[in-house]
């Protein structure tokens, strides 16, 4: 029988402290239009935005690369026009003091793929369709122009807090980032697996066969790389048309099957 119990422990949020600091649906930045403006990913002044979310203790970045496609950006940008609404953002807000100063870092948690759609489309690197026209920002008039600035600084975010006294863990970014980041464009098996696997302090995977142009890639040892050898041997002829790939740290094995 399925109990309520059952569904918190697989809420991951569940897992950081009780008493972290957070705020739902605040505005996150009035700046914000001009920072993804900017020729700079960091931002201006004494505060940063940082996309990528290096994580220290494991050596990688929590994000993954941007992979929106022409249609999601066109239906995004068309829907923060439209005045629908847009899921929050969620960001780590980081302060730390230096020489008196404070200085803020904004970890963007859930949202890359949408703020850095809005400045590719701030520097013209794509079009949207209105009323079956294409429409460049260089096109926009300044009326328009001023409306999607104020659509902008008007995003909302969930941000946890954090600062030099009390800083937040890797452990805690990587939390956060797997319970909201599985909607929109699904997340890479691989990145998935692979963040959660920090957690669980694994440094093996299984594999998976996939259809080809969208295969995982496990990280396997060269024993178990052997044994696979062996398994897509015997599964050419079931499983034509698929590929089996292991990725090692001495380098990437593929079986087309």
């Amino acid at each position: 029988m399925l109990e309520l119990k059952d569904i918190k422990e697989l809420n991951a949020v569940n897992h950081l402290p009780k008493d972290i600091n957070c705020n739902q649906r605040i505005i996150l930045d009035t700046r914000l239009f001009k920072v993804l403006l900017g020729d700079d990913d960091a931002g201006t002044g004494n505060v940063k935005y940082d996309f990528e979310v290096f994580l220290p203790d494991y050596g990688i970045n929590l994000q993954r690369g941007y992979v929106w496609k022409h249609h999601q950006q066109n239906d995004f940008i068309l829907s923060l026009m439209s005045g629908r609404p847009i899921e929050s953002l969620v960001v780590v807000q980081h302060e730390e003091k230096e020489d008196g100063v404070f200085k803020r870092t904004n970890f963007i948690i859930d949202g890359k793929q949408r703020l850095l759609t809005i400045r590719k489309f701030l520097h013209n690197d794509f079009s949207v369709k209105v009323n079956g026209s294409e429409y460049f920002w260089e096109d926009f008039s300044e009326e328009m122009k001023n409306f999607f600035r104020r659509c902008v600084d008007s995003l909302t975010a969930t941000v946890f807090y954090s600062d030099w006294m009390a800083p937040m863990t890797d452990e805690m970014k990587i939390r956060l980032f797997n319970y909201y980041n599985f909607s929109g464009t699904p997340q890479d098996e691989v990145h998935k697996i692979k963040l959660q696997n920090l957690l669980d302090g694994k440094e093996e995977e299984l594999f998976f066969l996939k259809k080809r142009g969208s295969v995982s890639q496990p990280w396997l040892n060269h024993q178990q790389v052997k044994q696979l050898t062996d398994i897509a041997n015997s599964l050419a002829e079931k499983c034509v048309g698929t590929s089996l790939v292991v990725v090692t740290t001495a380098g990437n094995v593929t079986f087309d099957l």
